[in-house]
């Protein structure tokens, strides 16, 4: 875990949905009373996710990991009370009060500090000969094997069996999981 004296992190409850609206205004109190450097980060855990529509377009977004939390690397000794009286932020997780710092295992498992995230797109997932079972669409719970893979489209053509015959059938990668 990465801090320096005095300065630990910290996770405080916000309204669920609002997190980008309580971090602008810590940073806005914190900036009002001068104690900018009582804070180092602010910081609500998201992943990335790709998204498909109908037409097979991709879309990248970001989803909150924890809706409700904004966790800060700060001095509470410094910031404690500026934290407690800004708006949407309903107080610290852990003592009220006496805000009690997060561990490092909770650092890095709400955080991921500490560890190397490697995000492996669909198209890297799925090779050719790969048994799958198709999770969506009118070929749900049909298992077969990928003959094709296209990663401009994200799509796979899948080999499956309808009426004893190989059939093949092009899906969306979001649309498999691996047998």
């Amino acid at each position: 875990m990465v801090t320096t004296r005095g300065f630990r992190w910290y996770a405080v409850s916000a309204l669920s949905g609002r997190e980008e609206k309580a971090k602008r205004d810590l940073l806005a109190n914190i900036a009002k009373a001068g104690l900018g450097d009582g804070c180092r980060e602010i910081t609500i855990p998201k992943e990335t996710f790709v998204e498909h529509n109908l037409k097979g377009e991709r879309k990248e977004k970001e989803k909150t990991i924890m809706p409700g939390y904004v966790f800060l690397l700060m001095d509470a000794k410094m910031l404690a009370g500026v934290v407690l009286t800004t708006p949407g932020v309903y107080g610290f997780v852990q003592g009220s009060d006496n805000p009690i710092p997060l561990s490092e295992e909770e650092v890095e498992r709400f955080l991921g500090r500490g560890h190397a995230k490697h995000h492996v797109s669909d198209a890297d997932m799925y090779q050719i000969g790969d048994a799958v079972r198709i999770t969506t669409g009118p070929m749900t719970d049909f298992s077969g094997e990928i003959q094709e893979v296209n990663k401009n489209k994200q799509t796979v053509t899948v080999a499956v069996e309808i009426f004893g015959q190989s059939t093949p059938t092009e899906v969306a990668m979001t649309a498999i999981h691996k047998a």
